[in-house]
């Protein structure tokens, strides 16, 4: 079946492309602890694949933890349109991974790097 989020009493499916991929393939399946998660990602052979890991974890984690008061969460390529030409922001990947929406309505421009 893949992912599903739940962000504040709301069933989310995520948006990253490559989240069902990984949901599938058990990469974050019964892990205990954040070092668990790099040893994972750190065996993805290519930076590439990583990186869209490291991604997908972070757009879950922004979405359920609600000590980062943030209401939605998009992978950059899922942003609607208007957002990312109200706040000038180009639209292919120049160093922005996503983007939040926090719960009082600010937004939030992220990125995310597995080493």
């Amino acid at each position: 079946m893949g992912m599903v989020v739940v962000l504040h009493s709301k069933t989310l499916m995520p948006l990253h492309p490559k989240a069902r991929e990984f949901a599938k393939s058990g990469l974050f399946a019964g892990l205990s602890s954040f070092e668990e998660l790099e040893k994972r990602i750190a065996a993805i052979p290519e930076n590439k694949g990583k990186g869209d890991a490291f991604e997908v974890f972070a757009e879950a984690y922004l979405a359920t933890q609600r000590r980062h008061e943030i209401d939605q969460v998009w992978p950059l390529d899922a942003a609607p349109m208007d957002l990312l030409k109200k706040l000038k922001l180009p639209l292919k990947d120049y160093g922005v991974d996503g983007m939040t929406r926090a719960i009082l309505g600010g937004h939030l421009a992220c990125r995310g790097k597995a080493r």
